[in-house]
């Protein structure tokens, strides 16, 4: 059967009956007050996702820093991710700056997460 099913067996095994592999997203790996909406503290998501990127931009926006955003978005209530994004790419430096933090606040983790099923897949 080959090398390939051996490794569908093991991810077979790491599955849920839900078919999932569990939530990585949800595990707790920031030290901060920030309440995930799994109803945990510092989860993966509360510092690493768009609702993270979505949540920062509106912080340092409301603490006087100053983004493209504010021009583009009359009402920041009604910003989307699809705003930010849009600020990105016109190089805005607030959004460039907190996407990349979570960029690499994520890619330590997926680093970490690979290092940990590669040795376990062995």
């Amino acid at each position: 059967m080959g090398t390939w099913y051996r490794y569908y067996n093991r991810w077979q095994a790491l599955l849920r009956k839900s078919g999932f592999s569990g939530e990585f997203g949800h595990f707790p790996i920031f030290d901060n007050e920030i309440i995930c909406h799994c109803g945990k503290k510092g989860c993966l998501e509360t510092e690493a996702s768009g609702l993270a990127i979505h949540r920062t931009i509106l912080e340092r926006i409301a603490k006087g820093e100053s983004s493209i955003l504010t021009e583009h978005v009359k009402d920041l209530s009604k910003l989307t991710l699809t705003d930010i994004i849009k600020a990105t790419n016109m190089e805005d430096p607030l959004c460039i700056e907190i996407v990349e933090e979570v960029g690499n606040k994520l890619g330590k983790y997926i680093a970490g997460l690979i290092n940990i099923l590669i040795r376990s897949w062995w």
